[in-house]
């Protein structure tokens, strides 16, 4: 995968998901919000609880989810799984909706970022 650029301070993150929102906007004209929706959500189908996400990251890394969840490196499984998600939700972003990297980086994180 490809480095990703991300908007890191305050104002280019607001300017850069008005930017995506456009886009998005422009995307729902032909396209449904639900479309969007399962767009996204299968990206990592099943993964509503920790269970599933324990789930998920076992299938990522090809073990059990015992295995995962009695390994000393659990927590380092989780992130690798998590990366990976993000990693394919801004492909989708960027190869659907025509988002740049950075717009889909700021779509994933403003909730997180609070704005």
């Amino acid at each position: 995968m490809a480095e990703i650029q991300c908007p890191y301070d305050q104002m280019t993150l607001k300017i850069t998901l008005l930017s995506a929102g456009m886009k998005i906007k422009k995307f729902l004209e032909t396209h449904s919000e639900d479309e969007f929706v399962a767009m996204l959500t299968a990206i990592a189908p099943g993964i509503e609880d920790m269970g599933g996400y324990n789930r998920g990251a076992a299938a990522f890394h090809g073990i059990t989810v015992d295995t995962l969840v009695n390994s000393p490196n659990y927590e380092k499984m989780k992130d690798e799984f998590q990366n990976a998600l993000v990693g394919k939700a801004i492909d989708v972003l960027t190869k659907k909706v025509s988002l740049t990297d950075k717009e889909a980086w700021a779509v994933l994180t403003a909730n997180e970022l609070g704005v």
